[in-house]
């Protein structure tokens, strides 16, 4: 019997991390949760290690001592704090950029040198639409999605000559915490879909929220064989939200 891939996943604990375990599981993956959060358990029945990814020493030290390290990676860690630029304090900046794109680095250094002797590495960062598209109170969490975005990419060249794979997936509006988080008014959900032009937010053509599980299959598509010619791309996943932008 052939032995599952094994499948490290990022941002575990909730949301679009949460349905990857799901599915993942569902899909004959081997899995392993990393999440900031303590003995969480995903809903099915993996166990979610504990490990701060903005850590890199800790990081470091995690990968040394595993048995096994993965074959593939969905980096789905981030956290979101909406505000102004004048609103954006010194922490909440470093925060948005320590969760969203050092923790992604951390963590991909420290799997490089095994991934460039097993070859045929897969690895999806999840960035946002929001890094493509400026968003009035996003700065700091546009920026580090760029950010991480751009570093998907030069990984995907620095995997290329061992076949190894990465790509980008940025998704918008997804009925999660995050997404809640920024609907303060019960008419928000409805302008979320609609658009909001004193925002300089386009609305969503298809006309609906995305579900983290439709976020979770385009995910386990990328790292999967059947995604194997595919690499360096950004898919953007929104709902047409951001007009192929």
């Amino acid at each position: 019997m052939v032995k599952p891939p094994l499948l490290w996943i990022t941002g575990a604990a909730g949301g679009v991390g949460q349905a990857l375990m799901a599915q993942a599981k569902a899909d004959g993956f081997a899995v392993l949760g990393l999440d900031r959060c303590v003995g969480v358990d995903a809903g099915v029945g993996v166990d979610i290690i504990q490990l701060d990814l903005t850590d890199s020493a800790a990081v470091t030290a995690f990968c040394q001592a595993q048995p096994q390290l993965p074959d593939l990676l969905i980096h789905a860690a981030g956290v979101l704090h909406p505000a102004a630029i004048s609103d954006t304090s010194d922490a909440q900046w470093r925060q948005t950029f320590a969760v969203n794109a050092d923790s992604a680095f951390y963590l991909c250094r420290a799997l490089l040198p095994h991934w460039q002797h097993q070859g045929n590495a897969a690895v999806v960062l999840i960035a946002s639409n929001a890094g493509r598209v400026p968003r009035l109170g996003m700065a700091a969490y546009g920026a580090a999605k760029a950010a991480l975005a751009h570093f998907g990419k030069t990984l995907a060249l620095e995997l290329a000559a061992s076949g190894g794979r990465c790509n980008v997936l940025s998704p918008g509006s997804t009925d999660t915490a995050m997404l809640h988080q920024l609907w303060q008014q019960p008419e928000d959900r409805a302008r979320t879909l609609g658009g909001d032009a004193a925002k300089f937010r386009l609305g969503i053509p298809l006309g609906r929220i995305a579900d983290a599980s439709q976020v979770a299959q385009a995910a386990l598509f990328l790292v999967s064989s059947q995604a194997s010619h595919i690499t360096m791309q950004e898919l953007v996943i929104d709902g047409g939200a951001t007009l192929g932008a």
